[in-house]
């Protein structure tokens, strides 16, 4: 595991899991708290990021808030991202990880 600081914040990078089979992504919100280390009851911030509208079209995006939502997750949805980040919509994703005191990036 790397921890690297920015701005005088601390993150802990932790190689990707994938979870691959069918109706998988139903359970995204149990690994995001297992990932998060945080206790059963224990609120999590989680900033998800996805791209401009193809996980909005696809259904998806709402199933995996509510999927958070039963998992005592609140879920900060970061849609800006572009096929090629610039570097202002990573600083902006970043600002507003902070802001929202971000648990956990997915």
């Amino acid at each position: 595991m790397d921890v690297f600081s920015l701005s005088n914040k601390e993150f802990l990078f932790r190689s990707p899991r994938i979870i691959f089979g069918k109706g998988k992504i139903s359970t995204i919100g149990e690994h995001a708290r297992a990932i998060a280390e945080k206790g059963k009851h224990d609120k999590i911030n989680a900033f998800l990021v996805t791209g401009k509208s193809s996980l909005k079209k696809s259904g998806y995006l709402d199933k995996i808030v509510n999927w958070f939502e039963e998992a005592n997750i609140s879920a900060f949805v970061y849609n800006e991202i572009g096929s090629e980040p610039t570097t202002y919509q990573l600083n902006r994703g970043k600002e507003l990880a902070i802001q929202n005191k971000i648990d956990i990036i997915i």
